[in-house]
């Protein structure tokens, strides 16, 4: 799930609208849009219905459309990926730092040592 923008702006994060996954995503909400909108078409043109046949033609085309441009979306994930830094590099903090610090925040204060053993 995408975070909310309210939430990305509390946290200080920053979205790029041209990064693949934000692309792939808008996308997905576009196809859905579109679908949702249009499902009835299907229903008017198997009752016959030639004038919701021809917008069904044009819909149908648009979905495949936003499904190809989704498919190159995909395509450049794993590039896009492999240029994130690993959140080690990101917080600027060792993995032993990053699981201290998340084990102080364990809201019961448990050792994970003795839970192991126990």
């Amino acid at each position: 799930a995408v975070v909310s923008t309210q939430s990305t702006v509390e946290l200080g994060i920053q979205q790029n609208p041209n990064h693949p996954v934000m692309s792939l995503n808008a996308r997905a909400a576009e196809l859905e849009c579109l679908a949702e909108s249009h499902q009835h078409l299907a229903r008017e043109s198997l009752a016959g219905n030639r004038p919701a046949n021809s917008v069904l033609r044009k819909v149908l085309s648009q979905l495949e459309d936003i499904l190809a441009e989704m498919k190159n979306d995909v395509n450049r994930l794993p590039v896009a990926m492999s240029k994130i830094p690993t959140v080690t590099e990101r917080l600027q903090l060792s993995e032993r730092s990053i699981l201290n610090r998340l084990l102080a925040l364990r809201p019961d204060g448990a050792d994970t040592k003795t839970e192991s053993t126990n």
